[in-house]
């Protein structure tokens, strides 16, 4: 019997289904991979097996016993925790206040909180202080940490929602070996990646979901890489176009030998790159190989440890792929938001009606769905969100532009628009990057493709099956061919 089932599951989202009758069960000492493209369903699935959305029907059964999940703390409850993608630890706090967050005993003395926390930490191999701060910790050991402290609330079923995205080969060993350990303890796992050699070092099932079903779901050492293949990417295809630039082609941003320096302390690179004006190149992969630090460095937020970069362009358009980190101004209102690279022409701030004259017609033509300029951007839905970001940035028509999963999360429509948009600065002459882990989001819009592949960019055949291999680490050729 699985420790926890979700049988029938049902999830709509603006009209659209994200989930048509999902049925999966996850059992007590094993490891469960759950693949699939982005929008297929993965991260809505896991949402409701933790509590954080309801499902518009089906069942959610714990050792047989049918549950109802109204929050986060109803899934901690009956013992089911989730390590999320982006780390939820408050750096500013230490190990141990972090280990109680956010109902910790509040009685206790910091004596004895780091007490406990200590204990806690030994019992899971953990050798750290517990007086130390979040902000000093390295990001494999972070990542520890938001494992212990879903442990210390998940008795039946940990979530792991790509756990190794930001972690080095050693940490990924490290974390990898602390799941072996807790699979062989009864626990039930569920590891949401796209790597694919994750899957075959560790996973004892695996699933795939495309477009909101359940396509494969087998033992892993059953599963051979060309059904892994199919299963994840729906059909064989060939790409239009090749990775090479046409002789005589306009280059408004050009990268010769560039290394820029992760997170993590790992170097990326050297990377040449070349971007032709009226032509979308497309730089294919998995989170984590240096796409984003790549990015970062073109557009000026982090700088290049060695190479030359020369770009013979006024201004940047940049959508970026963290919204609310980089790209948006969320105390601020969605008018001010579409203005903020637009120069201040009266003073140091717009008046209102200004904001409201010069904004409105970009959302508009951008068709975001807001009350009024004046409305707090914070308010939106991610995918207006998004729009608001590319009426900012394109309306100026940008000479280069720069998009990171630009329709990451978003819905059919608001994914179609964003696409169209991309289209549209390519024809009109800009040299526009797209740096997407989607395959579809690459076949659809690229004219040229290169795969980043652990720090390094590599130009491709024009075959599915080569653009997976790349970025999987499998050799799925055999399941892609034309």
């Amino acid at each position: 019997m699985s420790a926890l089932e979700l049988f029938e599951i049902q999830k709509t989202f603006s009209g659209e289904r994200v989930l048509d009758r999902v049925s999966i069960g996850f059992e007590r000492g094993k490891i469960h991979a759950l693949l699939g493209e982005n929008g297929a369903g993965k991260t809505t699935l896991v949402r409701i097996a933790t509590g954080l959305i309801r499902p518009d029907g089906g069942r959610i059964l714990l050792d047989g016993r049918a549950v109802v999940l109204r929050s986060v703390r109803d899934a901690e409850r009956i013992g089911i925790g989730m390590v999320h993608q982006h780390f939820t630890l408050v750096g500013a706090l230490t190990v141990a206040d972090n280990l109680f967050l956010p109902r910790g005993p509040s009685w206790f003395t910091a004596r004895k909180l780091q007490s406990k926390a200590h204990q806690i930490l030994s019992r899971h191999g953990i050798d750290l202080d517990p007086a130390t701060r979040v902000d000093d910790l390295s990001v494999g050991e972070r990542q520890r940490i938001e494992v212990v402290r879903a442990l210390e609330r998940a008795t039946s079923v940990l979530i792991l929602d790509e756990p190794t995205a930001v972690l080095a080969p050693t940490e990924v060993e490290a974390l990898f070996s602390h799941l072996e350990r807790l699979r062989s303890l009864g626990l039930a796992i569920v590891l949401i990646t796209h790597r694919l050699p994750e899957v075959r070092a560790v996973a004892d099932h695996v699933t795939v979901l495309r477009a909101g079903r359940i396509v494969l779901s087998r033992p892993a050492p059953l599963v051979d890489d060309s059904v892994l293949a199919t299963s994840l990417t729906g059909v064989s295809r060939v790409f239009p176009e090749s990775g090479a630039v046409l002789p005589g082609a306009v280059l408004p941003l050009s990268a010769s030998r560039v290394r820029v320096r992760a997170l993590a302390g790992e170097r990326f690179g050297p990377i040449d790159l070349d971007l032709p004006d009226g032509t979308i190149t497309a730089i294919a992969g998995v989170a984590g190989n240096g796409q984003t630090e790549l990015v970062e460095t073109l557009v000026g937020l982090r700088r290049r440890s060695s190479g030359d970069m020369v770009i013979d362009a006024d201004e940047i358009g940049f959508l970026s792929g963290d919204r609310h980190g980089t790209a948006l101004a969320l105390n601020l209102s969605v008018g001010e938001n579409v203005l903020l690279k637009r120069p201040l022409l009266e003073g140091i701030w717009w008046p209102p009606r200004r904001v409201e004259s010069l904004s409105r017609p970009l959302l508009e033509r951008f068709r975001v769905l807001a009350r009024s300029p004046a409305q707090p951007m914070g308010e939106l839905s991610g995918g207006n969100q998004q729009k608001v970001i590319a009426a900012r940035e394109l309306s100026f028509r940008p000479p280069v532009v720069i998009a990171e999963n630009p329709t990451r999360g978003l819905d059919l429509s608001a994914t179609a628009q964003i696409r169209e948009e991309l289209r549209a600065a390519a024809r009109r002459g800009a040299a526009v990057l797209l740096c997407s882990t989607d395959l579809d989001e690459v076949a659809e819009l690229a004219d040229r493709i290169l795969v980043a592949e652990r720090g390094r960019l590599h130009p491709t055949s024009r075959d599915l099956g080569e653009i997976s291999r790349r970025m999987t680490g499998l050799d799925l050729a055999s399941g892609a061919g034309s």
